[in-house]
């Protein structure tokens, strides 16, 4: 069972008590061992979560950074990192609390049920489960959230924000407005994290994207990334900068991945396998934006 320095004396306490209660007490130092320790769900098998170096790169620019805003081709396990290191952050520290804004109401749930099992894997006790709420023993929560305008206007304290494809959130705006005042308490140690495959060239999403970067331009960034013209941390595929207002903003291509990076037809192998034609490809899979007439929810 893994458990944290934090939480040790609750587990000690609840064993004195308990007649005959065996607990197996392993204490995980980083948020990728605790990943290790984790199987999920990957390619039709379930496979040991080690995290990509994409992957740990994010977690360490979302340690740096209190606003992180990233754009990412699909199927890179971003959203599965991303709360896999809110877990982390959540055993470790009881008073953590943690909101997740997802497209809709089928994706709230559904990344409530991911979460459970990222839980039920890493044998973390709960206090509460319901569909949109995830209460561990010690405390700590992270809930889900739909796209309603409302966002999580009623909290307070709250350490870190994800809104998941925030392009394709019709309501993303008021929703983003609504529940940043939440981190007031928490101050610089709050995070705020924006991620999204790109959609129109217009929008929320888009300004928030290309405000502030001084004379870089946005277009040109996810082109280059895209060819390994342009890459950071000696990883193709994989780009980031701080912006004008101390912001960062990331770039995650396919080509930073183990396994698809070495398919230089990785985009028409996706075109074929999901019937997209040559736009819906490139959106999805090469990191180009449509025209600011088209924009997709």
């Amino acid at each position: 069972m893994l458990v944290t320095r934090r939480i040790y004396q609750q587990y000690k306490k609840a064993q004195a008590k308990s007649v005959g209660a065996s607990f197996d007490l392993r204490i995980p130092d980083t948020w990728q061992e605790f990943c290790s320790n984790i199987y999920m769900r990957s390619g039709g098998e379930m496979r040991q979560f080690t995290p990509y170096k994409y992957q740990i790169l994010l977690a360490n620019l979302i340690e740096k950074y209190s606003n992180i805003t990233v754009v990412k081709t699909r199927q890179l396990g971003t959203t599965q990192m991303l709360i896999a290191l809110f877990l982390y952050e959540a055993i470790e520290n009881p008073a953590y609390s943690a909101s997740v804004f997802m497209r809709n109401e089928d994706d709230a749930i559904s990344i409530n049920s991911r979460i459970r099992r990222l839980v039920e894997q890493a044998e973390i006790p709960l206090a509460t489960e319901e569909s949109k709420l995830i209460r561990l023993a010690n405390g700590a929560e992270i809930r889900t959230h739909n796209s309603s305008k409302e966002g999580n206007r009623s909290a307070d304290s709250v350490c870190a924000l994800l809104f998941d494809e925030a392009a394709f959130q019709r309501n993303i705006k008021s929703i983003y407005a609504a529940s940043t005042a939440s981190t007031i308490l928490t101050g610089n140690k709050a995070k705020i994290i924006t991620v999204s495959t790109p959609s129109a060239k217009s929008g929320w999403y888009w300004d928030l994207l290309t405000e502030n970067n001084g004379d870089r331009d946005v277009e040109t960034i996810c082109k280059e990334v895209g060819e390994s013209k342009l890459f950071s941390d000696e990883l193709p595929g994989f780009y980031w900068f701080e912006d004008e207002l101390g912001a960062c903003k990331v770039f995650i291509h396919w080509r930073c991945h183990p396994v698809y990076g070495q398919w230089d037809d990785f985009v028409e192998r996706m075109a074929t396998k999901y019937k997209l034609d040559e736009a819906d490809a490139q959106r999805e899979f090469n990191l180009v934006f449509h025209d600011p007439a088209i924009e997709v929810f």
